[in-house]
This record gives C-alpha cells, structure tokens and sequence, in this order.
C-alpha cells in the first residue's frame, strides 16, 4: 500500500508521511496532539451510513463524528477480513506481512509482533492505542 513516491523510506518513516498532511491540518486547529478513532468494517456498503450517502439507513453519531473529523475514502480492501486489517495496520500488503489470509483461532502465525503499525509509531509520541473487535 505504501505509493512509489514513499519507496526507499523505513515503512515507520513512509506510514508517519502518509499520516503528516491530516495530522498538519488537525494541530494547526489545536495545540495538543488529537485524538482519533478508525472505524473498520467488514461487510459493509460504501452508501450504509449516512455521511456517505444512505438516504435509507440513519446513522447520527456516526455521522457526526465524520462531520467533526476526516474521513479517508480509500483503502486497498482484501478478500478477507483479517488481510483488510493487517494492511490497515501495516500499511502494507498482506502477502508482505504473511496475513494474505484468515488465520484460524488456534493458528500459530499471524502478524510478527515485531511488525511495525500504526499503533507502534503512535505509543512513542505518548499516545494511548487500542484495538476493539474481531483480530485474527
């Protein structure tokens, strides 16, 4: 997922680049670091939730959230679940961090705990991170 133009730099380095306009436009509004939430789901339709569309499906506080934030429309999406969300942590392709498919439960691979994500470039500039739901 990494683009040419970040090719040659750690994936450290090319995730926090990626990351650097949003987070600009965001502390030239505050002082302190801000605070976000990535929502990720399976299943779901690009017109399911109100901010992007559906005149059927009332989502508010979604929609709030989106109006008061910035959402990212794109994202390279795998066949499966767990694959979407190794890249979306990693920032790269699933094959390149072995997760090109659903691990079962009592699977013993998976992501390398040494894997860089998004959550190893933020613990160091004091954020806390958390991840809620469904992890192969």
């Amino acid at each position: 997922m990494l683009r040419n133009e970040f090719q040659g730099m750690s994936r450290r380095r090319a995730l926090a680049a990626m990351a650097a306009p949003a987070m600009t436009r965001l502390l030239a509004r505050e002082r302190r670091p801000p605070n976000f939430i990535i929502v990720f789901t399976d299943d779901q339709g690009y017109g399911d939730l109100g901010c992007y569309g559906s005149p059927n499906i009332r989502t508010p506080n979604i929609d709030r959230m989106a109006a008061e934030g910035i959402r990212f429309t794109s994202l390279c999406v795998q066949a499966f679940c767990g694959p979407s969300r190794s890249a979306l942590m990693t920032g790269c392709y699933p094959p390149r961090t072995s997760t090109a498919f659903n691990h079962s439960p009592k699977a013993r691979t998976g992501l390398n705990p040494r894997e860089t994500t998004i959550a190893s470039v933020l613990k160091p500039l004091a954020y806390s991170t958390m991840i809620v739901g469904k992890w192969h």
